[in-house]
């Protein structure tokens, strides 16, 4: 094997631990935070329709974890169209002085 491929095999792998190491982050999320997220977003018509996926056991909940993270990055889309209410978003962060244009939700 040449100096490229083991190059390109390297980072393949660091790709695939981070992966897994994320999954993890992201059911232990789950597991500890589930009600606190859940409370904050109870307003919210989308939330309610995914909070099913709670009891799906792993996979449910990396799923309701993503269309969580998913509701609250891009809060401005979802609001405009009726999907989480703008008092519960506004209730479960803290407003930040440095937000990102383009996951603002005001393109």
């Amino acid at each position: 094997m040449n100096t490229a491929e083991l190059v390109v095999g390297g980072l393949c792998g660091v790709v695939i631990v981070s992966m897994f190491v994320w999954m993890g982050v992201a059911l232990r999320v789950g597991h500890v935070y589930m009600d606190q997220m859940l409370g904050h977003l109870k307003n919210s018509p989308s939330v309610v329709a995914l909070a099913a996926l709670r009891k799906g056991g792993p996979w449910g909940r990396l799923m309701l974890i993503g269309g969580i993270s998913g509701f609250v990055t891009f809060s401005g889309f979802y609001s405009k169209r009726g999907g989480v209410s703008a008092e519960d978003i506004s209730s479960f962060r803290p407003p930040s002085s440095a937000s990102w244009s383009c996951c603002s939700g005001d393109l």
